[in-house]
Parts: structure tokens; C-alpha cells; sequence
């Protein structure tokens, strides 16, 4: 799989193309979500904002991949982050790596499901928008460290 990082300021992405320097099959844009969807298959999204949107039915623990039927500017596929049971907020910079890893894993793990199952709709490329899926409101380094590890966890070629 491929990925697209994209943010609407240039400066948000450098962390990110140094963090990601030496990982295959990753492209950068700056804009806003529409604007660089081009190219890709399906978009990833907070699970809230996307089940108002496409549908689908949250389950704490586990991502979906819904199908985006309302010719919004977004590719075909739209990639839901799982839900997590309430709780207090973490501040603690590994708790959060660790809960962005397992986030990232899960929409990965969603994205081979989908794949098995349906050849003819394969999920190639995915983007991922800093702000549309709410990755901004981590520190960078733990965002990039956990998507690194994600990345490298999975066999998502």
C-alpha cells in the first residue's frame, strides 16, 4: 500500500518527511482534503466524522471501510479510526504512541480485509490528512513515530 500525507500548511509535513525519509510509498501534498485526494483510493477519517457521513456502525476497538457513494470530492473508500472507550484524557507521550500505533494498525488491518474480499475495489493508496483525521492534535513525533511502526508492523504491500 501506498500512502498520501497531506496538511494544509507545508511546515506541518516537515516533521513527517523527515520522520518517514527512508519509508517506500510515501507521497506528500500540501491543501486541503479534496484537493489532494486526487490518486487515492480511500481517505482515512475519524470514526465519528465518518459514520455521520458514509455510515457504518462503530465498534470500540476495530476500523471500518465504508463506501463513499456521495460524490464529495473524496475517493470511493473512506477508512474509519476505531473507536476507543471513554476515559481520561492521556497526556503521557508513550500511552498516546502507543494508542496512535494501534489506530493506524487497525485501519491497516481494515484496509487487508477489505482487499481480501474484494479484488475489483483493492485499496492501493491511502490518504491520510493531517487535520481530516484528527492526527494534528498529537505531538508530530509521536504521530510519526507510531505510523513508522504501524507501517513497518504490517505486511500492507
Amino acid at each position: 500500500m501506498q500512502f498520501i500525507i497531506a496538511a494544509t500548511q507545508g511546515p506541518m509535513l516537515e516533521s513527517w518527511r523527515s520522520g518517514l525519509a527512508h519509508v517506500a510509498g510515501v507521497d506528500f501534498r500540501e491543501g486541503y482534503g479534496t484537493d489532494v485526494a486526487h490518486g487515492a483510493d480511500a481517505v482515512l477519517l475519524p470514526f465519528q466524522l465518518a459514520t455521520d457521513r458514509y455510515g457504518g456502525k462503530p465498534v470500540i476497538g476495530f476500523a471500518e471501510v465504508l463506501s463513499n457513494a456521495r460524490n464529495d470530492g473524496y475517493p470511493g473508500k473512506v477508512v474509519t479510526t476505531p473507536p476507543f472507550p471513554a476515559g481520561p484524557v492521556v497526556t503521557d507521550s508513550d500511552v498516546l504512541c502507543d494508542r496512535l500505533f494501534f489506530t493506524f494498525s487497525a485501519c491497516f488491518l481494515a484496509v487487508q480485509r477489505h482487499n481480501a474480499v474484494s479484488r475489483a475495489e483493492r485499496i492501493a493508496v491511502l490518504l491520510i490528512h493531517l487535520e481530516g483525521a484528527a492526527i494534528i492534535k498529537f505531538p508530530e513525533e509521536v504521530a510519526v513515530s507510531a505510523f513508522k511502526r504501524a507501517v513497518a508492523a504490517f505486511d500492507i504491500g
